[in-house]
């Protein structure tokens, strides 16, 4: 079976990727230092759209390396959720 790009991402997808996993960081960061500083919070919708859109990496590792959201399961269940829903994307794109 041919694949388009031969089985590899193109250079678009690539450069999606690291933008959105870059922004998925940053706004997990903001949330996390939003709420140590009694600030207006970032909405978790906001935070599992990011992961959903491709951000999951970033996402799960700064939630873990910041510890944020880590205790909370309202928020762990949708975010593995997100999760694996974007790694299934990711292979899609992939391979």
């Amino acid at each position: 079976q041919s694949y388009p790009y031969g089985g590899r991402m193109n250079a678009v997808a690539r450069y999606y990727l690291l933008i959105i996993n870059a922004v998925s960081a940053f706004v997990f960061v903001a949330d996390k230092f939003n709420s140590k500083l009694g600030w207006r919070r970032i909405p978790e919708k906001t935070l599992l759209l990011c992961s959903l859109l491709g951000g999951a990496p970033a996402g799960l590792a700064t939630m873990y390396i910041f510890r944020h959201k880590t205790a909370k399961t309202s928020f762990k269940i949708p975010m593995c959720l997100a999760t694996t829903a974007c790694f299934a994307w990711l292979a899609f794109v992939i391979f």
